[in-house]
């Protein structure tokens, strides 16, 4: 079994399946280190193929390959048991405005913007 898996002939929706069966197989094939190419494109395939590999069980680590090897368009997985949990990815910085207040503000800005104007009107006749 290779221990490389190029997926430039994959569809980002294939992705995760073909990956899935990859690492099955690189496990039962008693392999320590793979190496996933995905290319760099728009990041799509890359996003899709550390989703999975978060998710399988036989993954303990996996970062960028180093150059020689691919650079960002390259995934190496260290296989074998995680000892720890992946940590959790923290949610989205929400502002903390109220929009209701956003909406208030605006809504003053565009009264003053307005009262300027008649102003200038006014004063223009």
């Amino acid at each position: 079994m290779d221990t490389v898996l190029d997926l430039h002939t994959f569809r980002p929706q294939e992705a995760s399946d073909v990956v899935g069966d990859f690492l099955d197989a690189a496990l039962l094939a008693g392999h320590t280190e793979v190496r996933i190419i995905h290319g760099k494109g728009t990041g799509q395939m890359r996003r899709t193929v550390e989703a999975t590999l978060r998710r399988h069980p036989g993954v303990s680590d996996y970062y960028t390959a180093p150059s020689h090897l691919g650079g960002w368009g390259a995934t190496i997985v260290v296989l074998g048991r995680r000892t720890e949990p992946w940590p959790d990815i923290p949610p989205p910085i929400r502002s903390k405005t109220p929009r209701s207040f956003v909406a208030l503000m605006l809504f003053f800005a565009l009264g003053s913007l307005a009262l300027w104007m008649m102003v200038l009107f006014l004063l223009m006749r």
